[in-house]
């Protein structure tokens, strides 16, 4: 499905008690310094992996996440406890 973010970040799940993923989907870049809340949150429960093509990414070791800026176009799917996450994003993001 697609949809429309400029910047994302991905996480674990940490109270499911099971497998989970979570992408939270923002209107600004390097959303991490913003404080500001996420526009949506997609939860994945029972997801065992995410898969990440085409974009350069951010791993933010004190939290664990993934942030991932500058995003033109955005296409998430959830298929078989495994979550793909494809698309575009602006050159020299960073």
């Amino acid at each position: 499905m697609e949809y429309k973010a400029k910047a994302i970040i991905i996480g674990r799940k940490k109270d499911s008690g099971q497998y989970g993923a979570f992408v939270a989907l923002f209107d600004i870049n390097d959303p991490h310094k913003s404080g500001l809340a996420p526009k949506t949150v997609l939860d994945f429960l029972g997801c065992r992996n995410v898969k990440i093509l085409g974009f350069d990414c951010k791993f933010m070791v004190g939290g664990a996440d993934i942030v991932i800026n500058d995003i033109e176009k955005l296409d998430i799917e959830d298929k078989d406890m495994r979550v793909r996450i494809t698309g575009k994003q602006k050159k020299n993001a960073s």
